[in-house]
């Protein structure tokens, strides 16, 4: 039994499906100041957001603890000191 307003059958998110992320990748090998890492991740999404711009955020990991450093829809971040 449903309480409550009665959905709209016109309603955009009727059918809202979850998106499904697959082929996460990061830049592979020795990774030192200088050098350029990029990440990727595909989208596919039955309700049209696969296009939909993605966001970043980059980490830095001392060893025990991580750090934003930054973020964006940048896919790229070279490694600084």
């Amino acid at each position: 039994m449903r309480f409550g307003k009665k959905q709209s059958t016109s309603s955009p998110f009727l059918n809202d499906y979850a998106a499904e992320f697959s082929g996460a990748t990061l830049t592979a090998g020795e990774h030192f100041v200088g050098k350029e890492l990029t990440a990727s991740v595909d989208i596919s999404d039955s309700n049209g957001t696969d296009s939909a711009t993605k966001t970043y955020t980059w980490y830095r990991y001392d060893g025990e603890n991580y750090t934003q450093i930054t973020s964006g829809t940048s896919d790229s971040y070279t490694i600084q000191s």
